[in-house]
Order: C-alpha cells, then sequence, then structure tokens
C-alpha cells in the first residue's frame, strides 16, 4: 500500500481480509489535498476539520509511529488511506477481534478490556515499542500494531511512547466516534467512544 508521499507500508491477510501493517503517515488526502498539519494544543482542541500531527511534533518519529490525526481526517470524504483504501470501520474491526477469537458476547462491549481470555489483543501487538511487560504479544497477525501514544483532543498532554496504543475507526457515533486501545499490561483490546478532536493512528483496509 504506497500513500501519495511515496511511503510503502506492508499489508498482512487475516482471515481472508487484507489490513496495512504499518501506522499510516501520509500527509495528503488521496486527490492530492494536504491534511493540515496543527503543532498547537489550542488548535488541535479546536479543530472541527481534518488535521494531523507527528508523535511529540517531531516528523523523526513518523517512520515507526506513524500520524496522528483526528477523527475528521479519517472520515474525510477525499479519502486518506491511499486509493482502493479506507480507514477500518468499527465493524470490521469486529469482524478482526472475532476472527481472533473474541466471544460474541464481548464484540460489542464499550470502555472495558475485551477478548483478554483469548489474548485477542496479544495476537495484535508488535514485539517492540511497547513498555515492559507488554502481555500477550506475540503479534501472531502480523499486523504489529505499536503503543504509540495519542494527541489529546482536550487540553492536557501527549501520553509517553509505548505506554499505549489508539487507533480510530471511520465509523460515526455523533457528537463521539469509535476507536481501539491496547496497553502494555493486558492481551485484551478495549472498544469506547471519544471526542472526534483526538488525535490516533488509524489502520486502512481494502474498499
Amino acid at each position: 500500500m504506497t500513500d501519495l508521499d511515496g511511503n510503502v507500508h506492508r499489508a498482512v491477510e487475516v482471515d481472508g481480509v487484507r489490513w496495512s501493517a504499518e501506522e499510516l503517515r501520509t500527509t495528503k488526502y488521496v486527490n492530492g489535498d494536504a491534511v493540515e498539519a496543527v503543532s498547537s494544543a489550542a488548535q488541535w482542541i479546536a479543530a472541527t476539520a481534518g488535521a494531523l500531527c507527528s508523535y511529540d511534533n517531531s516528523t523523526n518519529n513518523d517512520s515507526t509511529t506513524g500520524k496522528r490525526y483526528n477523527w475528521f481526517a479519517a472520515r474525510d470524504p477525499r479519502g486518506l488511506c491511499p486509493l482502493g483504501w479506507h480507514v477500518a470501520t468499527d465493524p470490521e474491526w469486529k469482524d478482526l477481534e472475532s476472527a481472533l477469537g473474541m466471544p460474541a458476547s464481548e464484540l460489542d462491549g464499550m470502555g472495558f478490556i475485551r477478548g483478554e481470555a483469548q489474548n485477542v489483543g496479544g495476537k495484535l501487538k508488535r514485539l517492540q515499542t511497547w513498555s515492559s511487560p507488554n502481555t500477550g504479544a506475540t503479534d501472531k497477525t502480523g499486523l504489529g500494531l505499536t503503543g504509540s501514544g495519542q494527541r489529546s483532543g482536550t487540553p492536557g498532554g501527549i501520553p509517553s511512547l509505548s505506554t499505549a496504543g489508539y487507533w480510530w475507526t471511520s465509523t460515526d457515533n455523533g457528537a463521539e466516534a469509535p476507536f481501539r486501545t491496547m496497553i502494555p499490561f493486558s492481551g485484551g483490546i478495549v472498544r469506547d467512544d471519544l471526542p472526534k478532536q483526538n488525535g490516533f493512528c488509524v489502520r486502512c483496509v481494502p474498499d
């Protein structure tokens, strides 16, 4: 999967579905328009349109941790992922989790660690870039999800690298939007909603 900046992202197939296997780091929508780069905390919190930033506002981190995008960028009709791909939806994440053994009774759960007994998150977590103990990490899927922090959509700083990982879905839940998060101390994965101004990583799947 190659973006308009020329970045080549690995892709893997899980249960018959291809997923990008690296954090997206494009600076452009599919039509060539630039995604606005925002470093100011005040501007970031006030954004109502697509925006991106680098971890700790340093592009030197992009090759390993990707960009952080607000939800408006993830859902922008111009397309954030390369042509033929889109930001994974909440149902697509649930399909992935189900394929990795998450019980049906937990798939729609919100705000708690799901699939912990089945090590669903551990099968997704990269072996490096997470704080110790990186519980359950096997990266069985090859997706290599990283503990890459976030950009807060409310006053506050950016969490330390490797303490947690956050990924937007392109699904709209009104004032907020669903995302996924994982932590070093669990092999499960959390599904929850947060305001769209938050800056998370994204993964892409084919259209």
